[in-house]
């Protein structure tokens, strides 16, 4: 069983070439059901960009000043990830498009975490030390999901390198932090890691049971121009056919 058998490029026809035609589609209600993922839900925070004076005509400036280098985002969820794990011991993964991000969280976050990315260049490295004073050190993407699964990290953040394809199955928490209208990034990156089931996980023992799981996602309401994209997401996650909640913070 697999999930969400597309491509964002069209090649349908050569994804089935390597893992078979589809021969019976379930609902994600009957997938719940049937106990082949575990169920969850969607909750959209409505919150303020933290720089909303800074505007430009290019739509995804627009989305990296607003929502991806957004320091409101960056302290909800630190807290959130920050309350759960040391009043429940739930585990949160949080999904981002760039290093800065990282770079933004791990200051904000007193419990244990790991984090994933494919970036190789020290230059790079290099650059987003000397502008935000945080090491980010080359790791190995297996051992930053090993050490989430066995609960000896209780927070992961990671890049496109673990959004897909990746068993990490402890995600009581699902953040989605890296906005735009894409379905792949949306269906296989945030739902697809949120639904792995807990009894699956070889470490199992060592997590808090995760009989549902949360995933989360942004409405910067100051900046009409990344509504459409948070319109698009919702209608991937309406696909699920379970609840989704706004809250607003206050």
């Amino acid at each position: 069983m697999s999930g969400t058998q597309t491509r964002g490029d069209g090649a349908e026809k050569l994804l089935q070439s390597i893992i078979g035609e589809t021969v019976h589609t379930l609902t994600t209600k009957e997938a719940i059901a049937g106990g082949y993922i575990c169920d969850h839900d969607f909750v959209i925070v409505d919150i303020e960009s933290s720089n909303p004076n800074i505007q430009s005509a290019d739509v995804l400036e627009m989305k990296r000043i607003h929502l991806l280098r957004n320091k409101n985002i960056a302290a909800f969820v630190s807290k959130l990830a920050n309350a759960e794990a040391t009043t429940y011991r739930r585990q949160t993964l949080v999904l981002v498009e760039e290093l800065s991000q990282i770079a933004m969280l791990i200051p904000l976050l007193n419990v244990p975490y790991a984090y994933a990315h494919s970036e190789s260049s020290k230059l790079k490295l290099a650059e987003l030390e000397s502008n935000s004073g945080i090491l980010l050190e080359k790791v190995d993407r297996a051992d930053s999901v090993e050490r989430f699964n066995k609960a000896e990290a209780m927070v992961l953040i990671g890049t496109s390198c673990i959004a897909t394809g990746t068993n990490i199955f402890p995600c009581h928490n699902v953040i989605n932090w890296v906005g735009g209208s894409s379905e792949i990034k949306t269906k296989q990156g945030a739902v697809g890691r949120a639904v792995r089931r807990s009894n699956q996980n070889p470490w199992a023992d060592k997590c808090v049971d995760k009989p549902k799981a949360r995933i989360w996602d942004f409405n910067v309401h100051d900046q009409f121009v990344l509504k459409k994209h948070l319109e698009e997401r919702c209608l991937y996650y309406r696909d699920s056919g379970t609840e989704i909640r706004r809250i607003k913070l206050k």
